[in-house]
């Protein structure tokens, strides 16, 4: 790696000893401390995030511009920390895009966030800042997954991390099964158990936005459009004032369209609507920021929800976009109205959202509550129903410790934490909704872990232990394997409860107001 990329790289911070960086979110210094919770949840599921300002890229990454400085230093962490997902955080005034060639009319161009995907190639190869033409060798493989969210300020930032989030973790189970198709979208298979719904040809006025409200996991639409409207033949179906009544707050979907410049991000518009409304919309909005072909986008559409339904490899809405497109490029590098239509498609949204397929289930995890420090093994078993899952387990400790795998209903983990504190546990599997647990690591046996106030206090009495409070708490109990074999115990202010446990090692956990205690004894004969 040359040096002066090193520095640049240590400057913004995302250089670490162990692992790479998997995600990056680029986005205006003003809208990066708003990312926060974000990077933070997709970092505990196992994607190490780091947020970066667009004005720290600019100032240490080399270009000719401000798009050309972007994609290197995207390039750079792929190649150098092995960057695969990126979110573009930001309208074009705060985070660039690349406008491309439209075959035909050099004087009219395309935003195209493709540009920062592709990274393998030169886009200007002929060197006359014209990007995107023919005779340029854009390779149109993905390299890294790609999203933008054309946000403008903070309450833009929380009302589309707020969608993300709960779409992720706990969305609502009744509309997931459903897609809805506006147009002439011809008979898209679904799998058994899924609903499909067919808007008819001369729809009503208000019979799309009313459907839309009800909730759809999917929606598809082909048909024309401008940046402010969808139309199916001359009738419009929904307008910028139809997005902004919607109230599907909870049941947001990820909306595919064909039409011409429904997602014309670098100017207000249908796709930018959806996705940043905040009493409904959508999670993720597929669609066209110029001019699109017909035939080619009904290909494109179609070939996203193919490719969802029928394999479990295309979840998240960024790498499927990428792999559907990676599907039509010997046209693309052959056809030019092909190649237009794979440049203006783009996704707003983050690209690691992942999609239902079946009714969210829980899991059950099991592990210790309570660790020591030093070199050991984590024990974890992943169930739900009474039957071992296939599951992905990250643990993180700050920057002590970060071990992320697969796991067959059961195995150990190694871990090293070298400081008492907080390790958290994230578990995670398709149609699962995660778990959220965590390990307190103390210095010593009783430890708090945080220091809330009132403390808890544990004590050996004949056959058991005592357990001393000073204020309400509720408490549990576990043993070595972090099974739980008692509580919650709702115990009330200055209490002394007596544990008749027998021998062995007990943990506690004790939830105290906005605090969280953990505690060990050793009970012996």
């Amino acid at each position: 790696m040359p040096v002066r990329w090193l520095i640049a790289l240590l400057f913004l911070g995302v250089v670490r000893a162990q692992t790479g960086v998997d995600y990056l979110v680029v986005t205006p210094a003003r809208l990066a401390p708003a990312f926060v919770e974000f990077g933070r949840w997709k970092t505990a599921k196992g994607l190490w995030t780091e947020v970066v300002s667009v004005e720290s890229i600019l100032a240490h990454s080399a270009g000719r511009d401000r798009a050309e400085k972007v994609r290197n230093f995207i390039r750079l962490c792929r190649d150098s920390l092995e960057t695969g997902w990126v979110l573009l955080a930001g309208d074009t005034a705060g985070v660039p895009t690349r406008m491309v060639a439209t075959p035909g009319n050099v004087t009219e161009l395309s935003p195209c966030d493709m540009y920062f995907s592709d990274l393998d190639r030169d886009w200007d190869a002929n060197h006359n800042n014209i990007f995107g033409e023919e005779s340029d060798s854009v390779d149109f493989y993905g390299d890294v997954f790609v999203g933008r969210a054309p946000v403008t300020d903070t309450s833009q930032v929380r009302a589309v991390t707020r969608k993300w989030l709960e779409f992720e973790q706990n969305p609502a189970p009744e509309f997931l099964k459903k897609l809805i198709q506006a147009g002439d979208t011809g008979n898209m298979p679904v799998p058994p158990g899924w609903f499909k719904a067919q808007l008819p040809d001369s729809p009503g006025r208000y019979e799309f936005r009313d459907s839309l409200v009800s909730g759809f996991q999917f929606v598809s639409h082909i048909g024309h459009a401008s940046n402010t409207e969808l139309l199916v033949g001359t009738q419009v179906i929904l307008n910028l004032s139809d997005v902004y009544a919607l109230t599907n707050l909870h049941r947001q979907n990820v909306f595919l369209t064909v039409g011409c410049e429904a997602g014309a991000f670098d100017m207000a518009c249908i796709g930018s609507a959806l996705l940043e409304h905040a009493n409904g919309g959508s999670v993720a909005v597929l669609a066209n920021s110029r001019a699109s072909w017909v035939g080619c986008g009904e290909m494109l559409s179609f070939g996203f929800l193919s490719r969802f339904f029928r394999t479990d490899s295309c979840r998240e809405v960024g790498r499927n976009l990428c792999r559907t497109k990676d599907y039509f490029v010997s046209l693309a590098r052959t056809q030019w109205h092909w190649r237009q239509s794979l440049y203006v498609w783009n996704l707003l949204g983050e690209p690691d959202l992942p999609c239902w397929k079946d009714t969210p289930k829980t899991l059950t995890v099991t592990h210790p509550f309570v660790l020591d420090t030093g070199a050991q093994e984590l024990p974890i078993s992943v169930e739900s129903g009474g039957e071992p899952v296939r599951a992905f387990v990250c643990l993180w400790k700050g920057h002590e410790v970060y071990e992320r795998r697969w796991i067959d209903g059961s195995g150990t983990i190694p871990i090293y934490p070298r400081t008492p504190g907080e390790m958290l546990v994230t578990v995670t599997g398709p149609d699962y909704r995660p778990y959220q647990g965590s390990c307190g690591i103390p210095t010593g046996v009783a430890e708090v872990k945080r220091r809330p106030e009132p403390l808890v206090r544990l004590s050996l009495v004949p056959g058991g232990f005592e357990v001393a409070t000073s204020a309400p708490t509720s408490i549990e109990f576990h043993d070595l394997s972090g099974r739980k074999r008692l509580g919650p115990v709702s115990l009330p202010s200055l209490a002394r409860t007596e544990i008749r446990c027998g021998t062995g090692v007990w943990f506690v956990r004790a939830l105290l107001g906005s605090g969280e205690w953990h505690g060990k004894v050793v009970v012996a004969r």
